[in-house]
This record gives C-alpha cells, structure tokens and sequence, in this order.
C-alpha cells in the first residue's frame, strides 16, 4: 500500500464539515431551524404552486395534510436535535434492526420531508454547481452526463441526486423506505422525473448494479456498522467510478445521539478513519475547497 500523508491540522477541520443534518447553513438549503436561510413561506403564495413541479396538492394526495400541518411537529420543537434525543435515547441499547426501525417508521423522516419545499424541482435545477463540492466533482470527472450511473446513499431528501437527475445523469435514490423516501418516489413518478430507487432493508446494506459516481454523504456515522457498508459500496463502484465521502463521528457530547456512541468512540480521530478507508483500498486523490479529502478512487484503478 502508497503511503499517504495526512495533514494532522487539517484533520480537526475536515471533522467538522458538515454540522450533522443541520440543512440550511453549510449546505445552502432552506430549513425551519436556519436563522441565515430560513424556508420561504410558500403556503400562502399560489404563484410557486408550478406545474410540473411540487406542490401543496402533492403532500395532500399522498399524506391527506396539507404541507405545513405535517412539519407541524418540527415548528413546535424549534430544534431538531430535540427530536433526534428523544428518538434515539436509547441507541447505544438498541440492537441495528432497532435503530433502522426509527429512521424507516418514526417522525424522524420530517427533518428530510422539511427540505422538499413547493417548486423543489425548480429550485435544485437552478442550484448552482458551485454551491456543492458533490456536484463539482461529479460534473469535473464526467462532463456528459449521458449513461453516467450515479447512486445517492442514504439520501435523506434526495437533494444530490436529484439534482444531477436533473442535469442529465441516471441517478439511483437509494434509502430506508421512510415515508419521505417514499414522497420522493411518488412526487417523480407524478411529474415525470426519471430517477430509479432502491429500497434498502433494515439489517443490511444489499444494492444492485455498478455506479460511476457513489454520494455517500453524512450516512456511515449513523450505521451500524460503517466499515461492512463502505466495503458494500465499494463493490458497487465501477472500477474507473469515483465515490464521494463525508461523513461526521462526533455526537456532539451527546447533542446527536443518532451519530451512534460506538462509532464516536471508535472513529473520532478523523485521520485514524481517513487511514482505515485508505486501508480498503480507496486513494482520496480529489480536496473540497477546505482541502478535505472528499473525492476517492480505488486504489486499482490509478495504476
């Protein structure tokens, strides 16, 4: 194996890119809980209602509420982190059917379902590719999109791939079968957008096919087992592909217990992870503009 030299200053700061599921501050989306980019009050204006495009019908046809009286829940705590204690309290008890059980059945899915706004379609089709190093690397190392197989791990509200959907790749959604993974499916399939999902089950990681670019973004710190799942998606890339890594093992002296306490206390050291997934056979040959290793090849196929 290469030997790879990790910046140790570096280390603290790759650590903390991505603050948990907070949407709306780093990753320059809309959310409830951001005082900086707080979600427009779309309920009341019918001009965003777009045709073609999510709206308020769409939540009443596949929920029987309208939008706002399914978030009801999140305006009422005000902080997310609330729900995700009360949720997850019991997580380092839990065995991993347990704990996939909370994501696939509880009002955990509100926090993605907070993200899916009226005209969503609109809005990530006019997102900028530079407001994401995800979008960057993938439209940097495949320019034309046409039978690019791109998959979304785990992807909570389906932002990334849905996305590059939109920019012309074949995207795959792939996620527990919570009611918002299942939103998501609904509201392409009604207008028109061709996206693919695969279900995934709650005791294990199974996926289907190969992908040029793998999105596995704030998704290995809430498993079970982390390393078994990068191995998985690992065996999914093709061997020229690329995958995207991000994730975050720190549960913010117990703020974010859903970030499981056996992975903060095995992964915590940024660089000691960085190493293990070296260790795999992965080589971070592309920097996100902190300089955090994001962008990965296999080890095999740079020779």
């Amino acid at each position: 194996m290469a030997n790879y030299c990790i910046n140790e200053k570096k280390s603290k700061d790759c650590r903390f890119l991505y603050k948990g599921v907070v949407i709306g501050t780093d990753k320059g989306l809309c959310n409830i809980f951001s005082e900086d980019r707080p979600c427009p009050n779309y309920e009341h204006d019918s001009s965003s209602q777009l045709f073609g495009d999510v709206n308020d019908d769409d939540f009443i046809e596949f929920f029987n509420k309208s939008r706002l009286d399914i978030l009801k829940p999140l305006h009422e705590i005000k902080d997310e982190n609330i729900l995700k204690r009360l949720l997850f309290k019991d997580a380092k008890y839990m065995p991993a059917s347990q704990i996939m059980d909370i994501y696939r059945d509880s009002d955990y899915h509100l926090m993605h379902l907070n993200t899916i706004n009226f005209g969503y379609f609109k809005y990530l089709k006019n997102l900028a590719i530079e407001s994401n190093f995800i979008f960057e690397l993938c439209i940097k190392k495949f320019p034309n999109p046409k039978n690019i197989q791109v998959l979304d791990y785990g992807c909570g509200s389906g932002i990334y791939g849905l996305k590059l959907a939109l920019a012309g790749y074949d995207v795959t959604l792939a996620d527990l079968p919570s009611k918002t993974f299942k939103f998501i499916q609904f509201i392409c399939k009604k207008h028109n957008l061709k996206v693919k999902f695969q279900e995934l089950s709650g005791d294990n990681y199974a996926l289907f096919g190969k992908f040029d670019y793998i999105i596995c973004t704030d998704v290995l710190e809430h498993v079970d087992e982390p390393e078994e799942l990068l191995r998985i998606l690992i065996e999914h890339m093709d061997d020229n592909g690329w995958i995207f890594i991000a994730t975050f093992f720190d549960d913010m002296q117990g703020q974010d217990p859903s970030h499981l306490l056996k992975n903060t206390m095995r992964y915590n050291d940024y660089q000691r992870w960085l190493g293990k997934v070296i260790q795999m056979g992965l080589v971070p040959l592309e920097n996100d503009p902190r300089g955090c290793e994001r962008g990965f090849k296999k080890l095999k196929s740079i020779h």
